[in-house]
Protein backbone atom coordinates (compact mmCIF):
# COMPACT_ATOMS: atom_id res chain seq x y z
CA UNK A 1 0.00 0.00 0.00
CA UNK A 2 1.24 3.43 -0.92
CA UNK A 3 -0.94 6.32 0.27
CA UNK A 4 -3.79 3.86 0.70
CA UNK A 5 -3.50 2.51 -2.85
CA UNK A 6 -2.39 -1.04 -3.64
CA UNK A 7 0.80 -0.75 -5.67
CA UNK A 8 2.87 -3.45 -7.35
CA UNK A 9 6.55 -3.04 -6.56
CA UNK A 10 9.50 -4.31 -8.53
CA UNK A 11 11.92 -6.67 -6.82
CA UNK A 12 15.15 -5.13 -5.57
CA UNK A 13 18.36 -7.11 -5.90
CA UNK A 14 21.34 -6.29 -3.71
CA UNK A 15 24.69 -6.72 -5.43
CA UNK A 16 27.61 -6.43 -3.02
CA UNK A 17 30.04 -5.87 -5.90
CA UNK A 18 28.15 -2.70 -6.90
CA UNK A 19 27.76 -1.29 -3.38
CA UNK A 20 30.43 0.99 -1.88
CA UNK A 21 31.74 -0.06 1.53
CA UNK A 22 33.06 2.46 4.08
CA UNK A 23 35.81 0.96 6.25
CA UNK A 24 37.24 3.99 8.09
CA UNK A 25 37.45 7.73 8.31
CA UNK A 26 39.91 10.24 9.70
CA UNK A 27 39.48 12.34 11.72
CA UNK A 28 36.34 11.40 13.63
CA UNK A 29 36.33 14.65 15.63
CA UNK A 30 37.06 18.20 14.55
CA UNK A 31 36.57 21.86 15.25
CA UNK A 32 33.25 23.68 14.75
CA UNK A 33 35.32 26.26 12.86
CA UNK A 34 35.62 23.89 9.87
CA UNK A 35 38.43 23.88 7.35
CA UNK A 36 39.64 20.42 8.33
CA UNK A 37 40.41 17.64 5.85
CA UNK A 38 38.43 14.43 6.34
CA UNK A 39 39.26 11.23 4.45
CA UNK A 40 36.77 8.37 4.08
CA UNK A 41 38.39 5.05 3.13
CA UNK A 42 36.68 2.03 1.64
CA UNK A 43 36.02 0.23 -1.61
CA UNK A 44 33.80 0.73 -4.61
CA UNK A 45 33.62 4.53 -4.59
CA UNK A 46 32.84 6.20 -7.90
CA UNK A 47 35.31 8.46 -9.65
CA UNK A 48 32.73 9.60 -12.22
CA UNK A 49 29.65 10.33 -10.07
CA UNK A 50 29.08 13.70 -8.43
CA UNK A 51 29.73 13.10 -4.73
CA UNK A 52 28.22 15.28 -2.00
CA UNK A 53 29.29 14.77 1.61
CA UNK A 54 27.16 16.11 4.48
CA UNK A 55 28.57 16.27 8.00
CA UNK A 56 26.12 17.44 10.66
CA UNK A 57 23.83 18.78 7.90
CA UNK A 58 26.65 20.94 6.48
CA UNK A 59 28.06 20.42 2.97
CA UNK A 60 31.70 19.36 2.96
CA UNK A 61 33.66 21.30 0.31
CA UNK A 62 36.49 20.48 -2.08
CA UNK A 63 35.43 16.86 -2.56
CA UNK A 64 37.92 14.61 -4.36
CA UNK A 65 37.53 10.88 -4.81
CA UNK A 66 39.21 7.73 -6.01
CA UNK A 67 37.81 4.21 -5.97
CA UNK A 68 39.13 3.79 -2.39
CA UNK A 69 39.01 7.29 -0.82
CA UNK A 70 36.81 10.38 -0.60
CA UNK A 71 38.43 13.49 0.84
CA UNK A 72 36.71 16.77 1.66
CA UNK A 73 37.09 19.93 3.74
CA UNK A 74 34.63 20.47 6.58
CA UNK A 75 32.36 23.50 6.76
CA UNK A 76 31.97 25.70 9.81
CA UNK A 77 29.14 25.01 12.26
CA UNK A 78 27.84 28.36 13.52
CA UNK A 79 26.36 28.37 17.01
CA UNK A 80 22.59 28.20 16.99
CA UNK A 81 20.83 28.05 20.35
CA UNK A 82 18.26 25.27 20.39
CA UNK A 83 16.39 22.95 22.68
CA UNK A 84 18.50 20.05 23.97
CA UNK A 85 17.41 16.63 22.74
CA UNK A 86 16.42 14.01 25.29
Amino acid sequence: MLDGVATDLEAVTFDSTSTPVLTSMSDRFGSVLGGESITFTGTGFSTSATTTVLIDDRVCGSVTSTTTTITCTTADKPYKPDTPRL
